[in-house]
């Protein structure tokens, strides 16, 4: 059996049968013999190991073979009902996902019940839930289980239930339809008059009455705290046990009790006042009694009690494990409650109530159940979680086998080269008596080379066990020494048995300070083997090795501090600098405590004489390289302040410096140079970047750097990095000038001692050296870098006299004159132009990266492999970053001088050419192909964005001359379709959040400066990615503590909400049912697909669909993410968080995350409902009383201040805007607003909204909103603010010049008031209150012949039309419009003075009035009448002669008085032309015209 189960790893790789079969007979023989407790003990791990072996084939090859065992007569049935093999065929195999697996053990279970009878079921009972899950997919099992079932002897009834009930949930048809026939069966065997007949129900066709269909997210009441108490429990509970109590009264209760109970730290109080068997009561009390049957006509039936009841139960099975064992065990409980589904089945909510209470209880022996209030509450064993169909989504938890032998190795030796005879190298290798033995050449028969190296790596765990005893003290140290010697020479070609504990050894080792040369030659081997294992070592051990070796009280800490401090050459010294080195290169960060003793011991050692030949060189070199990876380190850690970082920093800097210094040859000379020592002034440099770098983002105190710089020593090691040959130092002097340049002071001091180095000073040297074509490119870029920095400083410190400074041989140039001398003598924007790729160049580019990306995935390496090192490779991303922030930087001082250089080199086209998505999508694939690192990446990522920044200053500054190149219709496609690209990446990798800042903001500009049939264009194209908007914005608004994401969400809010402002303005129709048609199509399609894109379920797929040419456009791929079928319910509800969970950065976050919001609930009804939902509406209304509270309490300490520039007043007017929003088109949200007494608080500010004419069109507009077509609404308003809303109009008419043609400064409170009283005019308590105050008697005021010739489309004849119109449809209105004084005349002078619509609403008043019975015989003699219905009916315009023909009808309609009259004013002869020329136009489409001619002619006949 050893040499058997040694074996096992080896079935990962190739599935003997043979084997496997050999194994279990063996193991059967030996079950069955009884044999010695030791085998038998070896066979039955064996048998457990093989049926939950990690191989599938494996596990279905040895059930296979135990079923054939059974079946062929052997006798191990008894040995199989052993608890841990029945328990490991039940939990693992039985729920197996592979069908072949299940299957088998499904029928080894089989056998063993049907078989082995009563001995099996007592093993079976606690499994038997795993044994009623694999029924599903095992037929034999499942007729094995329900052969048992019917028996009556053989389960309990309980269990019985229960198992049934578990049945009804499973996701097999055959499974529930059986189930249910055995449950009626059980219900109609109840005893008469038990409960309702069964027999009533028509249950053929309720199997599936437990199948909620789709399952819904568990509610979570944990943590959930309410004002109710324990008193208020018992006092419910009284009520419902007393015998005494209505059937109403006891209904309330229990509804009562479950509001109760959604306190969670109630439940304990209530289980101990037995409040399950009380509702389990009340549960039978509805099922059994008849007389309940009278209250249903009431509305109080039995399942207005049953439903309280079961919702109460569920909350406390919920919580309670009691409760839920309590009523588990209750046969007749499940039984009542599966009744009651049964009777009440239409009802869904109770059966979501029923079945998910069930589920509590049936399945409470393998349930987890969750404490926190996030995520499921429930989990589930997989196996059997994955047969049910629950009504509500549960997470799985896999129970991993105690026997299962997971694989041991995974090499490359696996994968490269199969191994067909694995079984038999753990029996020779026994049979040898070793590893050694087994691969040597003289053992028989040989092993192949992959056999041999798959057992040597296996030997390594021993070698390494065996070295760490001889460290730890329990062997031969030179024994130790040799294997240490062994494995480092082994390590790189097999690896491994570095996940071993050897801590303890080493450490043992670390902890003694050697005393003898052995000793010393010992622990310098450990450390050499430390350098090479540090490369494969897991984190955890190189934080503990960190801490061994840099603890400034470690043993290796004092002896290398010690060793540099003597400059003595002792033997571990060098080794131990190299582990440092490596440690520190390898690691990401070590303790903070740790810095100031590691710095301080190296700059001793950098610390000595001023002459190279004092140093030890390799010793320097290797001090070089721990300091330089410790500068990184430190460089990383900005944030960390626990250690004094200011002395650790200028020290370190000092001794840097004086290496530095130490390194020059030819002191004092204008050519100096530096030695180059084994790469000691690379290093030297590099390093002092980093402490540099470090010290600036730590707000170090003002003057450090002066301090620092004020040496003796002077700077001439400074230029001398910057004339060295070598790229390394060059860089690393450059990237010092650059930093040191970042600050005033230093600056100063740097320009000052470097001006005479060369003819244009440090200004020329840069320039020279970015604009060489034969430099290094990163050389170049730091160059470019000093000059920008420098800019950046003149520009923030308007001291361009003191930095910009060039000596010249006829003299000293300072300022903007000296920047031109640069520009001319540089010749500057044309080399800029120069280092700019050619367009026809980036063309190809493109191309290129567009058909690699439309490689397969197989394929895509190669090509993108090629791309990578061939065209790609001849582009330095960061010299055009640099190039584009010398430009940004000095665009803003000079914006015409630089901006007409640049427009006149054309160079604009260039940059706009490298914004390609092409470009950026290979780049992206290729990087999480890994085929570029992310250095690679970050460069292009911040090219791109330093350009985007560029073309956004150019557009803002200069836009008549940028916006034209940018909303070109190729760039605006590739700036859309680098969108999805980068939300990707934001999301996958987590990189790219300033580029698509940078984008976002591009966009925002380019549609801010659009004009408004451009920014509609750009929202066309921008459709196809709108998911990817969606997209973005949810995943930013979720992190906004983040400053990048929250940048990033405020620029795309900015964005989302120019694109809602661009398709519809809901300000413009908000008192309107739905918003009209603009006239324009391209407004009208975006205003549709916008409604679609937010709303619609398919709104992607029917805009490609219905855009072929936009389409056609776009490369392949480019068509965007994903449907988005509720994009406008997951941007509100994200929104929505933001909203409720933000503590603002910035004073403009809660206006832009408002403004969104607002914008998108107007345009959207999802989101509008999700609001409501959310109980914003609520809030929102909440909010302006506070509002109103503290605007109270400023007016009282501030009675002087204007109120128009309170804070207070512009939030107040962002909330009440964003409630009409709310308002608008949403009946839902009216009638939730008026239940949350919306009027009162608008009558509450009303007095504000006095002071402050923008509030004041705010509140007007919102009042417009809410009372259209709501007639509770208007009902509201008359009884409130209606009567000081008309006085406000009447007083602001009044103070209005008969003679004015336009309304002036208070037209937008006019034409909102006229708005609202047009709406509520059609209310007749609204006509009351206005004929109550007269408010018509202002019409008299009116002279539309004064408006001629004024072309303002907020006149007052126009506001004063929409209300007369209304008026005239009621009786009460027309009968207000004729007691107006010059009413009539009124009328005649709007159509006269009108257009084309005025004149048809002018006629559509006369019509109406025409219909006013008592005013019938004076209309008709009143000349005005006559003479406007004659000019309608010689107009020729077929509306107006509609109108007209229909109010001569209607004056002569049941009234012959008139006829005369109408006669004698010639209307009959006009009637008649009007038909003869009707009749010769053809206008035979029109009925309606038809009709009231030829009508009004027989009735005046």
């Amino acid at each position: 059996l050893l040499p058997a189960e040694g074996g096992l790893q080896g079935l990962y790789f190739e599935c003997d049968q043979e084997f496997i079969s050999s194994a279990l007979k063996l193991c059967i023989s030996i079950l069955m013999e009884q044999g010695e407790p030791v085998c038998q003990a070896l066979a039955r791990r064996m048998v457990l190991r093989l049926c939950s072996h990690g191989s599938v084939m494996v596990q279905r090859v040895a059930l296979e073979h135990l079923h054939a065992s059974l079946t062929g007569g052997d006798s191990i049935a008894g040995e199989l009902l052993e608890n841990a093999i029945l328990q490991e065929l039940c939990t693992g195999a039985l729920l197996s996902p592979d069908e072949g697996v299940s299957s088998s053990c499904g029928k080894v279970l089989a056998y063993l019940l049907m078989q082995e009878g009563k001995k099996a079921l007592q093993s079976v009972v606690p499994l038997q839930l795993y044994i009623e899950a694999g029924t599903a997919t095992s037929t034999e099992l499942a007729m094995a289980m329900r052969s048992m079932m019917e028996r009556e002897e053989v389960w309990s009834d309980t269990v019985k239930v229960q198992c049934l009930l578990r049945n009804m949930f499973s996701n097999s048809r055959d499974c529930r339809v059986w189930a249910f026939s055995m449950l009626s069966k059980l219900l109609i065997a109840a005893p008469p008059g038990k409960a309702s007949p069964f027999s009533v129900v028509r249950h053929a066709v309720l199997h599936d009455v437990m199948i909620q269909g789709r399952p819904s997210a568990l509610e979570q009441y944990i943590g959930r705290h309410t004002v109710f108490t324990k008193e208020d429990v018992s006092k419910l509970l009284h009520i419902l046990r007393s015998p005494t109590m209505d059937h109403v009264l006891k209904t309330s209760a229990a509804e009562q009790l479950a509001i109760v109970l959604l306190d969670h730290s109630l439940h304990d109080s209530a289980v101990e006042e037995n409040v399950v068997s009380s509702v389990n009561n009340l549960i039978s009390y509805c099922l059994n009694d008849t007389s309940l049957s009278d209250h249903q006509e009431l509305g109080v039936g039995p399942i207005q009690l049953f439903k309280p009841c079961v919702c109460s139960l569920g909350l406390i099975a919920h919580s309670s494990e009691p409760a839920r064992r309590e009523l588990a065990e209750n046969k007749e409980f499940l039984l009542n409650i599966f009744r009651g589904a049964l009777l009440w089945h239409m009802d869904m909510e109770l059966l979501y109530d029923i079945s998910k209470l069930l589920c509590f209880l049936l399945f409470e022996t393998v349930a987890q159940y969750s404490k926190s209030t996030q995520g499921p509450a429930i989990k589930l064993p997989e196996g059997i979680l994955n047969r049910l169909q629950l009504p509500f989504s549960a997470d799985a938890y896999i129970a991993e086998s105690p026997n299962k032998l997971s694989m041991m190795l995974q090499t490359e030796v696996f994968s490269s080269e199969p191994l067909h005879s694995v079984l038999h190298i753990a029996y020779h290798t026994s049979k040898a008596g070793g590893v050694g033995v087994a691969c040597s050449a003289k053992y028989e028969p040989p092993l192949s080379q992959s056999e041999i190296v798959m057992l040597r790596a296996l030997d390594a765990k021993t070698a390494f066990r065996n070295t760490s005893q001889m460290l730890s003290g329990t062997g031969d140290q030179w024994k130790a020494h040799l294997s240490l010697l062994e494995l480092i020479s082994d390590l790189s070609s097999k690896g491994g048995g570095l996940e071993l504990n050897w801590e303890e050894a080493l450490g043992s080792l670390f902890s003694t300070h050697p005393t003898n040369s052995s000793e010393e030659h010992t622990l310098d081997n450990v450390l050499l083997f430390l350098c090479t294992a540090v490369t494969s070592m897991s984190s955890s051990k190189r934080e503990w090795l960190v801490k061994a070796v840099m603890d400034p009280h470690a043993m290796c800490f004092k002896m290398l501090q010690a060793s540099l401090q003597e400059h003595s050459e002792r033997q571990p010294q060098k080794s131990l600098l190299k582990l440092y080195g490596v440690l520190l290169e390898r690691s990401g960060g070590i303790p903070v405590s740790y810095i100031p003793g590691l710095v301080k011991m190296f700059c001793r050692s950098l610390d000595v004489a001023g002459s190279p030949k004092y140093y030890d060189l390799p010793l320097l070199e290797l001090s070089l390289h721990c300091v330089l990876h410790l500068s990184r380190i430190v460089a990383a850690m900005v944030k960390e302040s626990g250690f004094e970082w200011l002395d650790c920093h200028m020290s370190a800097m000092t001794a840097l410096r004086q290496v530095l210094c130490s390194f020059l040859v030819g002191r004092g000379s204008a050519g100096t140079v530096s030695f180059m020592g084994k790469g000691v002034s690379a290093k030297a440099a590099l390093a002092l970047t980093h402490f540099l770098h470090s010290i600036k983002f730590r707000n170090p105190p003002k003057g450090w750097c002066s301090l620092w710089l004020n040496d003796p020593v002077g700077l001439e090691w400074l230029f001398s990095l910057l004339k060295d040959r070598d790229p390394h130092v060059q860089y690393g002097g450059f990237s010092t000038l650059s930093l040191l340049c970042s600050e005033m002071d230093a600056a100063q001091i740097v320009l000052q001692e470097l001006a005479n180095c060369t003819t244009f000073g440090i200004w020329g040297e840069c320039l020279r050296v970015g604009l060489d074509t034969s430099e290094s490119a990163l050389v170049r870029q730091q160059a470019i870098g000093v000059v920008t920095s420098v800019v950046v400083l003149c520009s923030e410190n308007k001291k361009w006299e003191d930095l910009l400074v060039l000596p010249l041989p006829q003299g000293t140039v300072k300022g903007p004159k000296a920047l031109r001398i640069l520009v001319d003598h540089f010749n500057l924007f044309v080399a800029f132009k120069c280092m700019l790729p050619g367009i026809e160049h980036l063309q190809n580019l493109k191309k290129s990266c567009q058909e690699c990306c439309s490689q397969s995935k197989a394929a895509f390496p190669a090509a993108a492999t090629s791309l990578v090192y061939g065209t790609l490779a001849l582009h330095n991303p960061y010299i055009i970053w640099n190039t584009c922030h010398l430009l940004h930087d000095l665009l803003l001082p000079f914006p015409q001088y630089v901006a007409s250089h640049v427009f006149k080199q054309g160079m604009l086209k260039h940059f706009i050419s490298l914004l390609s998505y092409e470009v950026l999508q290979f780049i992206t694939m290729a990087y999480n192909s890994d085929l570029i690192r992310h250095v690679v990446l970050a460069s292009w990522l911040s090219m791109f964005e330093a350009v985007m920044v560029l073309l956004r200053s150019f557009l803002l500054l200069h836009p008549e001359d940028t916006l034209p190149h940018l909303l070109r219709e190729e760039c605006v496609v590739s700036l859309c379709h680098m969108l999805p690209c980068l939300t990707a990446l934001i999301r996958s990798k987590g990189t790219g959040t300033d580029l698509c800042t940078a984008l976002v903001a591009l966009l925002h500009a380019m549609g801010h400066n659009a004009s408004s049939q451009q920014l509609r264009m750009l929202f066309t194209t921008f459709q196809l990615q709108w998911g990817s908007l969606v997209g973005l914005i949810q995943h930013t608004l979720g992190d906004l503590k983040n400053e990048r994401l929250h940048l990033l969400a405020m620029e795309t809010l900015r964005l989302f909400s120019l694109f809602l402002c661009a398709s519809c303005n809901p300000s413009d129709h908000a008192h309107q049912a739905s918003p009209p048609l603009s006239g324009d199509p391209v407004q009208d399609a975006c205003l549709a697909a916008l409604k679609e894109l937010l709303d619609g379920s398919s709104a992607r797929r029917e805009w490609l669909s219905a855009s072929t040419d936009v389409k056609q456009s776009l490369p392949a791929g480019g068509a965007g993410q994903d449907d988005t079928p509720t994009c406008g319910r997951r941007l509100c509800e994200a929104l929505l968080r933001a909203y409720d969970e933000l503590t603002y950065p910035s004073p403009t976050t809660p206006h832009t995350i408002v403004s969104a919001l607002s914008l998108l609930v107007a345009c959207s009804s999802t989101a509008k409902q999700a609001a409501l939902e959310h109980g914003f509406l609520e809030s929102s209304i909440d909010q302006l009383e506070v509002l109103h509270k503290m605007l109270t309490k400023e007016a009282m300490e501030q009675p002087s201040a204007r109120r128009e520039d309170s804070p207070h007043i512009a939030e107040l007017i962002s909330v009440v805007t964003l409630i009409r929003n709310l308002l608008y088109k949403s009946f839902d949200s009216k009638t939730t607003a008026l239940s949350s007494h919306l009027p009162t608080a608008v009558q509450k500010i009303w007095p504000w909204c006095c002071t402050c004419r923008r509030l004041l069109v705010s509140v007007l507009q919102l009042l417009c909103v809410f009372c259209a077509q709501h007639s509770p609404a208007r009902a509201m308003l008359s009884t409130g603010l209606l009567p000081s809303i008309l006085r406000q109009i009447t007083r602001s008419l009044d103070g209005m010049s008969s003679t004015t043609k336009a309304l002036g400064a208070q037209g937008n409170m006019l034409r909102a008031a006229f708005t609202l009283l047009a709406t509520v005019a059609l209310s007749s308590e609204c006509r009351a209150v206005m004929k109550k105050v007269g408010f018509l008697q202002s019409l008299s005021q009116l002279n539309p012949r004064a408006e001629k010739g004024s072309h303002s489309k907020i006149r007052p004849s126009c506001l004063w039309m929409k209300l007369l119109v209304n008026l005239s449809f009621s009786a009460e209105g027309q009968s207000m419009i004729l007691k107006t004084p010059g009413s009539l005349d009124i009328l005649v002078g709007m159509y006269g003075n009108g257009g084309g619509a005025e004149q048809i609403q002018c006629l559509l008043v006369l019509r109406n009035l025409c219909f006013h019975q008592q005013s019938k015989t004076f209309l008709s003699t009143t000349e005005t009448v006559a003479t406007l219905f004659s000019c309608a009916l010689d107009s020729g315009d077929s509306q107006q002669l509609t109108l007209a023909a229909s109010g001569i009808w209607a004056l002569l309609f049941n009234c012959s008085k008139v006829r005369g009259s109408l006669k004698r004013s010639g209307l009959d002869k006009r009637l008649e032309q009007a038909n003869v020329s009707y009749k010769a136009a053809g206008f035979k489409d029109d009925p309606q015209l038809s009709y009231y001619l030829s009508t009004a002619l027989n009735l005046l006949q």
